[in-house]
């Protein structure tokens, strides 16, 4: 019950926050230096995932609201008609005050002490440089109180946070990974505490991270292991070239899967200088297909300590040549297509269509076993859905008026898929 708690309470609070951010309903990194100043955070909606077993009248008990306010927010005509991974706008509580967090002269670390009374969540707010350390621990009665961290800028991380509620550590060491604010929030499941709250950031390191080594599969290979190991804050990078629309590969293994690793291109102007996979990023294996044709980077890294680590790199051949994109026209009049193929890996099948600036976007595939994913793309290079993102749906508002590019892959074998696309204007 606890733990299904914490995941209920964060993900409605994540959502929250990342909502708040989005509409810029408070801009945290315009409070000034003054001690404690703070700034509302207050919106009117939410959003909620639709889960497995999830009905309009369970969602709207949760959110202390009605089917029909569901429904009117979200344009739904048929109450019965909803899908796991849906995401649905909802009614929000207000989120209580953030105060910003300030050092003394010359210290690298804080200490706050304050009460906690559930359902409140008091919010600190401080700036820090990306490639900083930042460890934060909490102590309570009980070890009641726990915290979250989360970076402002909601495209950190896709909004998630880097340390989650449900998370039970009391302690986590996290390598910031952008300059900005970010958020500390402290939750109890039940009743009222008080707490201390310890926030530690040493300067960030001055000593030049190793040069890259250059890594060289062997003659007619498409795989290379590297091993080594890797002790925090350091950074052991590996560098490579490879081709547009190649498959890459990437798994890592350590003791007690410590250590991680991000890529990106070299190229800063790949994915707008962010990693195609990051650091917070839990999974320990990524694939996809390269975007450009250049070097990408591979880094190394662990929370805390040394751990010895073993990095396989796979990087596919363009033995297949991807058949001509398709142009996706809807019946006059209508606003969705159903879409049907094979897919033979590493090939992708793909498909383009256009939409206008805020219109709602839906994707959904079927296969058999689950084995056909897709991402989706915009014509200005922004991936909206990842092949790494293991859901089968998607939904969300379109960024701009313009084309967006549909790819369909299965990672390995052939398989057949039914690939349905809507397409409705934003309510």
């Amino acid at each position: 019950m606890k733990k299904q708690f914490w995941l209920n309470f964060t993900l409605v609070f994540t959502l929250l926050c990342s909502l708040l951010l989005t509409n810029n309903i408070v801009n945290l990194s315009s409070v000034q230096a003054a001690p404690l100043a703070t700034s509302a955070l207050q919106v009117s909606t939410g959003l909620y995932v639709v889960q497995r077993g999830d009905t309009l009248y369970s969602i709207a008990r949760r959110f202390a609201t009605t089917v029909q306010t569901l429904m009117d927010l979200n344009g739904i005509s048929n109450a019965n008609r909803i899908y796991v991974g849906q995401q649905l706008r909802v009614p929000a509580p207000v989120t209580p005050n953030a105060t910003r967090v300030q050092f003394p002269a010359g210290a690298t670390s804080v200490t706050l002490t304050g009460n906690v009374t559930f359902p409140q969540r008091p919010c600190y707010v401080l700036s820090a440089l990306a490639g900083q350390s930042m460890t934060v621990a909490i102590s309570s009665p009980g070890n009641k109180a726990n915290f979250l961290v989360q970076a402002v800028d909601t495209s950190v991380n896709s909004g998630v946070p880097l340390k989650r509620l449900e998370n039970e550590d009391r302690t986590a060491t996290i390598a910031l990974p952008v300059n900005g604010d970010y958020l500390i929030c402290i939750a109890t499941p039940t009743g009222a505490v008080a707490y201390k709250l310890v926030i530690t950031i040493p300067p960030k390191s001055t000593t030049p991270e190793p040069a890259p080594i250059r890594v060289k599969f062997p003659a007619g290979g498409t795989s290379a292991t590297l091993t080594g190991a890797v002790t925090f804050p350091q950074r052991v990078c590996y560098i490579l070239g490879a081709q547009a629309t190649q498959l890459m590969q990437v798994s890592i293994t350590s003791t007690a899967n410590k250590a991680n690793f991000l890529l990106r291109a070299v190229d800063p102007a790949v994915n707008g200088g962010v990693p195609i996979k990051r650091l917070e990023s839990e999974a320990r294996t990524w694939q996809d297909h390269l975007p450009v044709t250049g070097d990408y980077v591979i880094c190394v890294a662990t929370p805390s300590g040394t751990v010895n680590y073993s990095l396989r790199i796979v990087v596919q051949p363009l033995a297949v040549v991807d058949p001509p994109v398709q142009r996706v026209k809807f019946s006059a009049g209508g606003t969705s297509a159903t879409l049907t193929g094979h897919v033979t890996f590493p090939q992708r099948i793909c498909y383009v269509l256009g939409a206008a600036n805020q219109q709602v976007m839906q994707a959904q595939i079927n296969s058999p076993g689950n084995q056909a994913n897709f991402s989706i793309t915009s014509a200005d290079g922004i991936p909206l859905k990842r092949v790494v993102n293991e859901s089968r749906s998607w939904q969300g508002r379109l960024p701009g008026t313009q084309d967006y590019t549909i790819c369909v892959v299965t990672p390995s074998g052939s398989v057949g898929y039914t690939l349905n696309v809507a397409i409705t204007n934003y309510r």
